[in-house]
Formats: C-alpha cells, sequence, structure tokens
C-alpha cells in the first residue's frame, strides 16, 4: 500500500510540475493589458524631453513595418521607440544630469511595453532619423494606443513583420513575406491553445492512474 501511494505521491508532483510548467510558458509569452498603462503625463514629459534634446542628434528606427498589419503596427512602432532611447547610444548623449533624468522618466512611460517578448526579424531594416522626430512620433503612437490598449491581447503581434524596402515595385515579395508571417503567427497561436488540452490530458491520466492504484488496495482489504 505504501508503494503505491508512493506513486501517486510522486504523480502528483509531476503533474503539479508539468502545470506549472505550462502556465510559465504560457505567462511568459504574454503580451496583454488588463488596465491602461499609458499614463496622461506622456505628452508633458515628452514635450519637456523635446525642449533640452540635441535638435540634430541622429538615432536609428525601424521604419519598413509591415504596415498592412493594422492591428500591430501602434505596439511595433511603440516597442520600436523605446529599445531606440534604451539604446547605448541614446542614453550616451544625455551627459547632463538634467536631460539623462528627463530621458529616464520618458522610458519609463513605455516601460509597460517590456512584458512583450517581440521577435525582429532580419527583414526589418533601420534608418537613422532625428531624435526629435522620433519623440514627436512616440506622442502620436501613444495618443493612438491611449485608452484603446486596454484588454487587448498582442500575442499574434510578437513576430513582428516588415517588408522589403529594396525593390518597392515587387507587390509579389510582399505579398510572400506577409503570408510567411501570417503563417507562422498562426502556428505560434497553434502551439499556445495546445498547452490547455495536454495540461488537461496529464490530470486525466493521472486521475485514472490513481483510481487504479486504490482497486488494488480495496480488494486486499476485504479479503482480510
Amino acid at each position: 500500500m505504501s508503494n503505491c501511494h508512493g506513486k501517486a505521491n510522486g504523480n502528483v508532483l509531476m503533474f503539479t510540475r508539468v502545470v506549472v510548467f505550462l502556465e510559465l510558458i504560457t505567462f511568459a509569452s504574454a503580451c496583454n493589458f488588463t488596465y491602461d498603462p499609458i499614463t496622461t503625463m506622456f505628452e508633458e514629459n515628452i514635450s519637456k524631453l523635446k525642449e533640452i534634446m540635441f535638435k540634430d542628434y541622429e538615432v536609428e528606427v525601424i521604419e519598413n513595418f509591415d504596415t498592412d498589419n493594422i492591428y500591430c503596427l501602434e505596439i511595433w512602432k511603440l516597442y520600436n521607440i523605446h529599445t531606440m532611447l534604451k539604446n547605448k547610444t541614446a542614453v550616451a548623449v544625455a551627459d547632463s544630469g538634467l536631460l539623462r533624468c528627463h530621458l529616464e522618466i520618458v522610458l519609463n512611460e513605455t516601460k509597460f511595453i517590456e512584458k512583450c517578448l517581440f521577435v525582429v526579424p532580419d527583414t526589418c531594416k533601420r534608418h537613422k532619423k532625428l531624435i526629435v522626430d522620433v519623440l514627436n512620433m512616440e506622442n502620436e503612437t501613444l495618443q493612438n494606443l491611449q485608452g484603446s490598449i486596454k484588454n487587448k491581447d498582442y500575442q499574434r503581434c510578437l513576430n513582428i513583420t516588415c517588408v522589403s524596402d529594396t525593390f518597392p515595385g515587387r507587390q509579389g515579395d510582399k505579398d510572400s513575406i506577409h503570408h510567411e508571417n501570417l503563417t507562422r503567427n498562426r502556428l505560434s497561436d497553434f502551439l499556445l491553445l495546445l498547452l490547455v488540452p495536454v495540461a488537461i490530458l496529464i490530470g486525466i491520466a493521472f486521475v485514472v492512474y490513481n483510481r487504479n492504484c486504490r482497486v488494488p488496495e480495496e480488494t486486499q482489504g476485504q479479503q482480510v
């Protein structure tokens, strides 16, 4: 009887570990917000940074996002800008205490985007832009997302898609890239959904095993 319970306890432990592991995978790949993380101060904070930022300073940002993906476009732009502002080059220019302070304040405005584990493919190309123009773009992007970001699931947006800007006239290349990325996103969603039935099947297997484990004990008790 003790051996049987020992096996059952071992299966309980194994089942618990599997469930926790699946939950961690789901949480790690999550990109949704149950509240609106955008503050009411972002416009003022960005404006203050622009006033003291070097007007001719250039930074590199991605400019060839797949604009057909309207659902993900704004969140990609925000991630792009936040990553640029965190870049060592952008931070290095903030050599004065005041400038660095305002840069950190603006970074905190978009820090919530770090929970989303975006994947940037090689097709995304970076180009130089004035940092003041990028800050204007950040302000516009936050305006577009404010109020609408709440309760939205951006899981499908984790694989960023960009289009080739080398041959703008070749629509076939753009369609091919879009189809490839769409297929990859659907596969990612399917694998994530597969985690739920797998966890359920493991739970059922454990219950069946535990029930079969009790049968010999009950039979042995009746014989005695």
